[in-house]
């Protein structure tokens, strides 16, 4: 399978020991001092891409840089003042100054043109790039028995400054869990650790934590975010993808401790590998994470291309550190990457029948049939799933809920059922709409018929409806409201009226567009029935009019613009079955009974009736999609084949899809790389080896960079994603190489690393601050003390719900879908027929909306909320380091989202049923869920104070106690307060 190049590598090392051997001599260092100025202000116009090459001055090549010109050479070695960069930069003319006006640079600074001047004076030399040489294991400087304590405090003392103390114990096993697991330590996991006296207790903590299936689920994180991993399509329709169960193989990956050079190699090459399993075909999902599309009017070729430029950026970001993307359409303006190379690369992704344009609510082309490898495949949550919609196909949501229950209201409240209007005497060819002229916006008229009732009145029923509202009086007493056109009503008027001379007068109003009124009359007596519709007889006054006129006849009953809604009531309760169904009372209905009722209120005209139909069959197609995993007993996967010869490789101009140049591209791997060494074409194989090679210097070092920086918030690299000119130099260079070499040394195994970095006393260190540390070590590059960084997201709200006792431990499976406003419905197709899946936001119910958030279901157009507002991003392209901003949207999510406050209020509970009887010792015992440690002196007291103002509040207001916990309960909705304080205390949201 792989071969590894050892007597090379061996001789590139040697090469290059001098690689950072001058990081912190008396003469500026050219990789770390000298390329990061070139690079912001020279190699755009000076760099290698002709394109934009300002002449042929080249400045990333010395022997270009100090060749002889016209105006003298750009540099002359040892002679600053002579340098005609050095003449240029400090030039006043505007012609002459560098950089250009024109280019919007920031003027160099003193210091940089300073250390300009010092590199020429000590005779201006190049290094290669540090990331583009192999790693070197140096050895450690002496003091300290760990690499990483040895390299930092080395650092440290360049500067002046010592180590931090370490953090209280309490302090280090939260920090600890949290790093390895993004669970808080529960107090028996604390008070466990504290009752062992060994002195390999810290080590025997790591093992034990990366034992648990949590810190398999912790360390999947940042690589969903770098392999784009979502649940949906994305672009316009982002409908429903199957992805989870390869979303399972990373987590069963990183539990059984796969070597990272496996687990790249099959996430790339799998499906080649000799005799391949599922397993490793179901890897390659990896590349087939790239949105796509099924909408009208694909340009299939234009995608197909998308998602090849897409697994580009996402092999070369997360593998590899390097920002190829930047050479798609030209070579790269500062790393030597070449457009040619670009498209080298692009070959090996360029061979896959996987089309341009998306299946349809489904997984798109080449997929396997894969049982996810955790628990039972992920058959429990397909499950539950579809327990989930059912439920939602009889209770939709809160709106239809309410909209339903005030049709019973109004159902129950108007014996006897519509179903008694005499329809056989209904005529509607007789019945007119009708309206005092032509229908003005805002229009409110009378309309008056006087009509006689020969014998006495046995029984009468009016039927009336009207666009927009109106009421209907029958010899001056109420006969009925309606407000709404496509809700008619039928009402027993038998009371109203008399024998003789009667009237009947409406009041019909017109909100704007089509205006009528329809009423039909039914009267019997002794002789039978006499029917009375509104047609040209009914007298008719608009607004200012003198005296009113025949009415004016608008249209037949039945014919357009409105039709004939008599429908709904003719079947509203025949034979009263309605009216026994809702005589049940609600919470001992059956689903049968419920869906009889449901289909009567779709047929009552409600405005909520489109929605929750359309609602329906949205839900019968989720269904149906996802019965078919359940059905077969395994998921889909999208994963990668090969089919050499399917299509040539050429330069797109500009990297534009139709515009192909040139001859054919072979595969190849980036020319300033060690050579990709192989007999014919080589395929995607060959690249996964070429990757995990320990010859190629960026694979190893660019994954202990994102080890560091998940434990330290920062990578050694801070640029996780960009190793170039473009890219931060190492903070401690040696100790990066150092762990890089470990790790290949030591089989490609991260557990090995990570245990190295933990058991330092770099990490255990306090993360309070002093005077001098800021000054010093302003942004702790140095690690003289501990970050303080703000847990992700996924932690926030994980921690949350651990704390609180609410948390589902579940391992894998399809992804959930904990409470969140709909916004999906808002930008989406909902409605569309036929529907398309995860158009609407569908709730999950019970224990299933409690799992961790790395199962949370993710739509890449719009992501879960609440974990957007804490910097997650949505996946539709790869992504190595999340930003961390600070927002008072930030503070709301804890305060007011609702598996907050439920967390909150279940906390609450905590304290009251674990806690004691003592309120003192139950908010310390909330403290101590929450922090992992006691409260000080001042903290108990701030938290019996706030306790006692809560009970006080809510002793007087039992309104806003069942407000917060739904039951008027003062003592659950004050100690809910302190769980809602201690979320949001600033320690939680906090690595401690």
């Amino acid at each position: 399978m792989k071969k590894t190049n050892t007597a090379h590598f061996a001789a590139l090392t040697l090469a290059n020991l001098s690689i950072f051997s001058t990081a912190r001599a008396s003469a500026p260092s050219f990789n770390r001092d000298i390329r990061p100025i070139l690079s912001e202000n020279c190699f755009l116009c000076h760099g290698q891409d002709p394109e934009h090459r300002g002449g042929e001055l080249r400045l990333d090549i010395r022997e270009k840089a100090i060749a002889p010109r016209d105006d003298g050479p750009a540099i002359v070695p040892g002679k600053p003042e002579e340098s005609a960069m050095i003449i240029r930069i400090l030039s006043k003319d505007p012609d002459e100054k560098m950089p250009p006006d024109k280019a919007h640079l920031t003027p160099l600074k003193p210091a940089q043109i300073e250390t300009l001047k010092k590199w020429i004076a000590a005779g201006t030399v190049y290094q290669p790039h540090w990331s583009f040489a192999p790693p070197v294991k140096a050895t450690p400087p002496s003091g300290s028995p760990n690499p990483v304590d040895a390299f930092v405090r080395s650092r440290l003392a360049e500067v002046g400054l010592k180590p931090s103390p370490a953090a209280p114990i309490e302090t280090q096993i939260r920090r600890l869990h949290l790093d390895l697991t993004g669970l808080p330590p529960a107090p028996a996991e604390i008070d466990s650790y504290l009752a062992d006296t060994s002195p390999d207790r810290w080590e025997k903590r790591i093992k034990l934590l990366m034992e648990s299936p949590h810190f398999a689920e912790r360390m999947a994180m940042p690589w969903l975010d770098a392999a784009r991993y979502s649940d949906t399509h994305g672009f316009s329709i982002d409908d429903h993808r199957d992805m989870w169960a390869w979303r399972d193989w990373v987590i069963h990956a990183f539990q059984t401790n796969q070597p990272y050079d496996q687990f790249v190699r099959e996430q790339v090459a799998g499906d080649l590998i000799p005799n391949a399993t599922p397993d490793q075909i179901a890897a390659t999902g990896f590349l087939r994470n790239s949105m796509n599309t099924h909408e009208g009017g694909t340009i299939e070729e234009e995608y197909r291309i998308a998602q090849v430029i897409d697994k580009v950026d996402a092999v070369a970001t997360t593998m590899l550190g390097l920002t190829m993307k930047c050479a798609q359409c030209h070579d790269h303006k500062f790393d030597p990457i070449s457009h040619k190379d670009y498209f080298s690369f692009f070959a090996f992704f360029n061979s896959s029948t996987e089309p341009g344009k998306g299946a349809t609510n489904s997984s798109t082309k080449p997929v396997m049939e894969y049982a996810s490898p955790l628990g039972d495949g992920g058959m429990e949550g397909i499950r539950t799933r579809i327990a989930e919609l059912e439920f939602l196909k009889l209770h939709p949501s809160r709106e239809i809920v309410a909209a339903r229950e005030s049709w019973e209201a109004r159902m129950k409240s108007a014996p006897p059922s519509p179903a008694a209007f005499p329809w056989d005497q209904f005529t509607p060819a007789n019945t007119k709409w009708i309206w005092a002229g032509n229908p003005l916006p805002e229009q409110t008229v009378s309309l008056t018929k006087e009509f006689t009732v020969s014998g006495k009145v046995q029984e009468a029923w009016l039927f009336n409806t009207c666009d927009d509202s109106s009421t209907v009086t029958i010899n001056g007493k109420p006969a009925g409201e309606v407000s709404l056109w496509s809700a008619p009503a039928v009402k027993d008027v038998t009371t109203l009226l008399k024998e003789g001379a009667n009237l009947i007068e409406a009041s019909a109003a017109n909100a704007g567009g089509a205006g009528g009124f329809v009423g039909v009359l039914a009267v019997r007596t002794e002789a039978g029935w006499n029917v009375f519709p509104t047609d040209a007889t009914w007298q008719a006054k608009a607004p200012g009019a003198v005296s009113p006129t025949p009415a004016t006849i608008l249209a037949d009953f039945g014919a357009a613009p409105w039709g004939d809604v008599t429908a709904s009531l003719k079947s509203a309760d025949a034979g009263g079955t309605l009216t026994n169904l809702l005589a049940i009372p609600a919470a001992t209905r059956s689903n049968e009974q419920w869906v009889a009722i449901n289909a009567a209120f779709l047929k009552s005209g409600n405005e909520h009736a489109l929605w929750m139909e359309n609602m329906i069959k949205t839900l019968d197609v989720e269904i149906e999609v996802i019965h078919k995993d359940l059905k077969r007993g395994k998921t889909t996967v999208m994963v990668m084949d090969h089919k050499p010869g399917i299509r040539k490789t050429q330069i797109l101009e500009r990297g534009a899809y139709d515009q192909p140049k040139g001859d054919e591209i072979f595969p190849d791997t980036p020319s300033a790389l060690p050579k990709l060494n192989t007999n014919g074409t080589p395929t995607r194989l060959e690249l996964a080896n070429w990757i995990t090679d320990p010859i190629n210097p960026l694979t190893a070092r660019v994954q202990v960079n994102r080890l560091w920086q998940m434990v330290f918030g920062r990578g050694i690299v801070e640029t996780a994603g960009d190793f170039g000119n473009q890219g931060s130099w190492p903070s401690h260079p040696e100790l990066l190489d150092w762990l890089a070499v470990n790790l290949v040394e030591n089989g490609w195994d991260l557990r090995h690393v990570l245990e190295i970095i933990l058991t330092s006393e770099t990490y255990r260190q306090s993360s309070v601050t002093s005077p001098e540390q800021l000054e010093k070590d302003p942004r702790n590059e140095l690690l003289s003390r501990s970050p303080r960084t703000r847990l992700p997201a996924e932690l926030i709200r994980d921690q949350a719900l651990a704390v609180s006792g609410l948390l589902n431990a579940k391992l894998g499976g399809p992804g959930v879908h904990p409470p969140q406003p709909d916004l999906w419905s808002e930008i989406s197709h909902f409605g569309y027929i036929p529907p398309f899946t995860s158009q609407i936001f569908l709730p999950s119910r019970g224990e299933s909306s409690h799992r961790r958030s790395i199962y949370t279901f993710w739509k890449r157009t719009s992501p879960p909320p609440s974990m957007v507002l804490f910097d997650a991003p949505t996946r539709e392209t790869c992504s190595v380091v999340r930003g961390s901003t600070n927002t008072p949207l930030q503070a709301l999510v804890i305060l007011n989202e609702p598996q907050y406050v439920q967390a909150g209020i279940e906390l609450g509970r905590r304290m009251i049923a674990e806690g004691g009887q003592d309120p003192a010792a139950r908010t310390t015992y909330g403290f101590r869920l929450a922090t992992g440690r006691l409260p000080t002196a001042e903290e108990k007291s701030l938290l019996a104070a706030a306790l006692e103002r809560s009970r006080k509040r809510y002793e007087s207001d039992a309104s806003a106690a069942q407000l917060l916990v739904d039951e008027a309960n003062p003592e659950l909705a004050a100690y809910a307060t302190i769980g809602s304080i201690l979320l949001n205390l600033d320690e939680l949201i906090n690595r401690p």
